[in-house]
């Protein structure tokens, strides 16, 4: 049962197209929630783009320069990198409070969690399932083959407990599940 849970945890919530949907779902709700879409950070992005393009271009032309327009040119090109600077900045800050950010730490643990299941002795996962994992759904299939009754896994969801998601204490809850196969 725990190499299942593990190998439903590793293939679904920890799968590279199911964490795109993860984040993509996370955004969508914290837009809903708050009634605001961080559109800036795209447009502060592009803004950073077109400022190394200008200063890029600046410092290529510096030796074309005649000497007398030199200081000039050179206060805007501060400018230009302080602008950019700033804008850097503003990013790191507005990423780091972006609901995504708190979103990568929760997989990073949920990553490390199953790396250290599968070394581990199974008395002392044991003890660690119970403080992680909330509950296990399984999804049974009942097959008759031919005398005897037979039960096959199709599929069930596993519910992480929300303090074992945040470093931070209660949060809410994430559900992975295996489909039907």
């Amino acid at each position: 049962m725990v190499d299942l849970i593990m190998e439903v945890l590793e293939e679904q919530f920890l799968a590279p197209e199911n964490l795109d949907r993860l984040r993509e779902a996370v955004r969508r709700e914290h837009a809903q929630m708050t009634g605001k879409v961080d559109s800036g950070a795209e447009a502060r992005r592009q803004r950073v783009a077109r400022l190394d393009a200008d200063i890029a271009k600046m410092e290529a032309n510096l030796g074309l320069l005649d000497p007398e327009n030199l200081p000039v040119v050179q206060v805007q090109l501060r400018k230009l990198r302080q602008e950019r600077q700033g804008l850097l900045s503003e990013l790191v800050g507005a990423e780091a409070h972006a609901p995504t950010a708190s979103l990568e730490g929760v997989i990073g643990r949920v990553g490390d969690f199953v790396r250290a299941a599968k070394k581990a002795d199974p008395a002392d996962l044991r003890v660690v399932i119970q403080e992680v994992i909330d509950e296990v759904r399984l999804d049974i299939e009942m097959v008759q083959k031919k005398v005897n009754k037979r039960s096959k896994l199709v599929g069930g969801e596993v519910t992480l407990k929300s303090v074992a998601l945040s470093s931070s204490g209660p949060g809410r809850t994430r559900r992975t599940g295996r489909p039907p196969e």
